[in-house]
């Protein structure tokens, strides 16, 4: 009984983790262009050992979206403009390696205060991912 009441659990997991994976259309999830080439160096890093990237990216369109919303819309960034005007160029975040502090269900705060700039980002929690490299 134990067993049985353990499978049904289980199917049951997978079949609402398949829903949920499945509820993002991702043939029509629109990047925008300005962030996809700001952070394609992220995801052309990280496939360059593989293949060929552009062999890659065609033999693999849906990693290759989820992977680029990921490094670009799974945070935002609060500019803090300072008389000099100079705020942090976006393209230099490389946001995995802020994931550490994301949070499950709260947008967590993390402060960047470089040559200049004091800018603030914003990690989504991890329950408002569309996907996450982990």
């Amino acid at each position: 009984m134990k067993n049985l009441i353990l499978i049904i659990l289980s199917l049951f997991t997978i079949t609402i983790k398949s829903q949920t994976n499945n509820s993002v259309n991702w043939e029509k999830l629109k990047i925008d262009p300005i962030k996809e080439k700001m952070f394609l160096p992220y995801v052309e890093y990280n496939h360059s050992f593989e293949q060929e990237f552009q062999t890659w990216k065609k033999e693999n369109k849906f990693q290759y979206i989820k992977e680029i919303w990921y490094y670009s819309e799974s945070f935002y960034v609060i500019h803090h403009v300072n008389d000099e005007g100079v705020t942090i160029d976006e393209s230099t975040i490389d946001i995995t390696r802020f994931d550490y502090v994301r949070d499950k269900t709260k947008e967590v705060n993390v402060s960047l205060i470089g040559a200049g700039f004091n800018d603030t980002i914003v990690l989504l929690p991890a329950n408002k991912l569309i996907y996450n490299l982990k």
